[in-house]
């Protein structure tokens, strides 16, 4: 649900943000693709990354989406290169890169072609406080699909138990049995 908060952020505020930077990167990568294909210099390889200050992007963002700067700034954290003392950092997972003094830069492509929802999944595990938000949130929403599919099945008949079964070796959770 676009109402859970994480860190700093609801999940709307992420989707918010990030479908504003999609379209930044949709409109420069087809500018580019028209300009090359239009004769420009070098296929315009020389403008293919988008560039611009940190202080720039927050105020687009901000702008586009309707959101604070502050919100803005947390989700621009997030998805950059290496913040977060991420493990093992990854393009696909923050695909913001910081350059010289302020400036930020990233391919349009890694934004266009990537599932920007469940890379924040992946990337919030891989930081001890994303993991405490992303169990946090985790919980609620097999709560809600359990209700969900409790009220979908409701007058048919059926019987539904959630529990652990001490029984088997080890024991052994279940989500939800539809009897």
């Amino acid at each position: 649900p676009a109402e859970w908060r994480l860190a700093a952020f609801t999940l709307s505020d992420y989707a918010a943000v990030m479908k504003c930077l999609w379209a930044i990167s949709a409109i420069h990568y087809s500018a580019r693709i028209t300009a090359a294909v239009r004769g420009c210099r070098g296929l315009g390889y020389d403008r293919a990354l988008v560039l611009m200050t940190g202080d720039e992007l927050r105020r687009r963002l901000a702008r586009y989406s309707g959101l604070t700067e502050s919100t803005v700034r947390a989700v621009i954290d997030e998805v950059t290169w290496g913040r977060g003392d991420v493990r093992a950092p990854d393009s696909a997972l923050q695909p913001i890169v910081p350059l010289a003094g302020d400036i930020l830069g990233w391919a349009p492509s890694l934004v266009l072609n990537n599932a920007l929802e469940r890379n924040l999944i992946v990337l919030l595990n891989r930081t001890p406080e994303g993991r405490d938000g992303y169990s946090r949130v985790n919980q609620q929403k097999e709560t809600l699909l359990r209700s969900h599919i409790e009220r979908a099945l409701a007058g048919l008949g059926f019987r539904f138990w959630t529990g652990n079964v001490q029984a088997w070796e080890g024991g052994t959770d279940v989500d939800l049995a539809i009897i």
